[in-house]
């Protein structure tokens, strides 16, 4: 919806930048105030009123021409959105063994892979038939749906505790913010998912179609084939980290297969179309495993803050994100091949930080 949302909104790349952004810093800040949350209310409620507000903001975002009031419902999006990946891992910790913990997880995202995939080519043929902003509306119908299927589909959810103003601890989040361990695996978990924030769910088809000339709907096929590789590879990382003793280094495997599949796109290596589909593939397939970020952090959580080092993890992914989305579309000063190139190879430089960060964790564990 670039090009749409720019031309009716009267938008330059920076300013849709910012508009993209603006997701992820609501949905950020929101993070740590929703782990409080979920650790202490009921979980039914909370989720229902989140997607309320999702599919208010998005029926209001459809009826705007206003730039400010599309920016100010993008961030009330990720302030409802906030709740949502924090509530599956909540729902996840509440019933099922800490060992089940990286597959569900795993499952978790492949559900969110799915959006992503909606988001692409789907979503492109659904702009290109009906316009952007009857396709905005229908989702924020869709969400109200969402909103009565979780009044009935979540149950037995609850905090075991039922006084919360006693059990308000605010030495919880202090003890996980100066956990050096906790804050370098979040870092590493952020830095992994920004190359996806601002390749796939952002720049990544205008990338393909001037750099590769690919029609502006094969190129967002092309890049939604990433969230194939996240779907499939949720799952599977966290099925494999049962068996594998020292899941750190797994983690760095997907890291460096992330770096290099990338790296390869981005300096058009691939000659042909299949090879350019399966380096899709491969990217987002290495990327999934950040999601053992998640399972190894929540080592350091105990029953009553768990949705709480979901939560400081998941900021991180976001603030990191929606920074480096910012970043490259100030880096972008125009649409030619050459500057789209030159605002994702900080991306690349995230990777590597990722690695660095990762090794010197695997070397503290050890000492």
């Amino acid at each position: 919806m670039v090009p749409e949302l720019t031309h009716d909104l009267a938008l330059n790349p920076a300013q849709f930048g910012w508009l993209s952004a603006a997701y992820f810093y609501a949905y950020a800040l929101m993070q740590i105030p929703v782990g409080f949350l979920l650790d202490r209310y009921s979980v039914k409620y909370i989720l229902f009123w989140a997607s309320i507000l999702i599919a208010a903001s998005s029926i209001t975002f459809a009826h705007t021409s206003s730039a400010f009031v599309a920016l100010f419902c993008r961030a009330l999006i990720g302030l409802g959105s906030a709740f949502s990946f924090v509530g599956c891992m909540k729902v996840g910790a509440s019933l099922f063994s800490s060992r089940k913990f990286a597959l569900i997880v795993g499952l978790s995202n492949l559900l969110g892979a799915i959006g992503g995939i909606l988001g692409g080519k789907p979503l492109a043929i659904g702009v290109a038939l009906f316009g952007w902003r009857l396709i905005i509306l229908a989702l924020g119908v869709a969400g109200i749906i969402i909103s009565l299927a979780i009044v009935l589909g979540v149950n037995h959810v609850n905090p075991k505790t039922t006084n919360k103003i006693a059990k308000f601890k605010p030495k919880n989040l202090t003890a996980s913010l100066l956990n050096p361990k906790l804050l370098l695996i979040s870092t590493v978990a952020g830095l992994i998912v920004a190359p996806i924030a601002s390749y796939v769910e952002l720049w990544g088809p205008t990338f393909l179609h001037l750099k590769y000339g690919l029609l502006r709907e094969h190129a967002a096929l092309i890049s939604t084939i990433t969230f194939l590789g996240i779907a499939a590879g949720g799952p599977l990382v966290g099925w494999l980290s049962y068996y594998v003793q020292n899941i750190f280094n797994l983690l760095l495997i997907g890291i460096i297969g992330a770096f290099l599949s990338l790296a390869a796109i981005i300096f058009q290596i691939p000659q042909t179309s299949g090879m350019l589909v399966f380096l899709h593939l491969l990217f987002g397939f290495c990327s999934s495993f950040m999601l053992l970020c998640f399972s190894i952090n929540n080592q350091y959580a105990n029953p009553n803050n768990q949705a709480l080092v979901v939560a400081i993890t998941n900021t991180f992914i976001m603030l990191i994100g929606a920074s480096t989305q910012v970043i490259s579309s100030k880096i972008l000063k125009s649409t030619t091949a050459y500057d789209v190139i030159y605002a994702l190879v900080p991306l690349l430089l995230c990777q590597v930080l990722a690695i660095i960060l990762l090794i010197k964790v695997c070397i503290s564990k050890k000492a």
